[in-house]
């Protein structure tokens, strides 16, 4: 068994610029799963939107 010895929160971006990184994420997931739309980048925005800067609260989010 692994012990954690440490336990390291990014809440200000300084760790991983979130911001590219969803961005990076919403293209891909379009890219899978939205293929059949041949312009997608309307529906990453719209995903960027959504998310809120990671700041929406998820139930709201998963129930869209």
């Amino acid at each position: 068994m692994v012990t954690i010895k440490a336990v390291i929160f990014d809440l200000d971006n300084t760790l991983v610029e979130r911001t590219t990184t969803f961005t990076n994420f919403a293209r891909s997931f379009a890219d899978t799963y939205f293929q059949h739309i041949t312009s997608r980048e309307g529906l990453v925005k719209r995903i960027i939107e959504l998310d809120e800067d990671g700041y929406k609260e998820k139930n709201a989010v998963a129930s869209m």
